[in-house]
């Protein structure tokens, strides 16, 4: 597995370079909601890893190596989980750097709590969009990102008018959400990786 997520990364190269650095201004944005793209941006790294690799036709040479279908799939959620947890890392610094340059506290506050809902959202993209890019190739699943990202792009303001319930703005719904998406995430994985393993499998054959 460690041989596998090391063959993304020096694939990736110079793209991944630009994915971090993207993800880094995202981040590090001063009272802006793109600090939650970052987190959702990094979740398609995934997508241009296993873009290269059926360029590169690369699942006929693995199978000449000494790993299973369901490591070659769980590679790519690895490198998934990995991305976020970086591009989380550096919205949470960013997001509690902001107040030194105007940023109210409880706004900055309100951005660190809606985190783990940006991370569970990501997680969900992945789970769903994936399998679908190993069963039907990654430009028909792509797709399917584009339909994530619209219904993201749709939810974040609600998020973010959820997250002032602190003033009063049905604070319940806001935490139901900061609590139900990253549960829901989490228990895909496992779910999202099987089915992935399943179809690469049936689409070598």
């Amino acid at each position: 597995m460690t041989g596998l997520l090391l063959k993304d990364l020096y694939t990736l190269g110079r793209q991944m370079r630009i994915y971090i650095l993207l993800i880094l201004i995202f981040a590090l944005l001063p009272g802006n909601t793109l600090y939650a793209f970052a987190i959702m941006y990094a979740a398609m790294l995934p997508y241009t890893a296993l873009a290269y690799d059926e360029r590169s036709h690369w699942i006929q040479l693995a199978r000449m190596m000494p790993c299973t279908t369901m490591q070659l799939a769980a590679c790519k959620y690895v490198l998934g989980w990995l991305a976020v947890a970086v591009a989380t890392v550096f919205t949470a610094v960013g997001t509690a750097l902001s107040p030194l340059w105007g940023v109210a506290r409880q706004e900055a506050l309100d951005h660190l709590v809606s985190l783990p809902a940006l991370i569970g959202a990501a997680l969900l993209m992945m789970a769903v969009s994936l399998p679908l890019m190993f069963r039907f190739g990654v430009e028909r699943g792509r797709s399917l990102f584009w339909i994530f990202l619209i219904v993201f792009a749709l939810a974040v303001p609600l998020l973010a008018a959820q997250s002032s319930g602190s003033g009063g703005e049905s604070p319940v719904v806001f935490w139901l959400i900061a609590a139900g998406l990253p549960a829901a995430g989490i228990l895909a994985q496992p779910v999202s990786i099987a089915l992935s393993a399943k179809w690469l499998a049936a689409s070598e054959r």
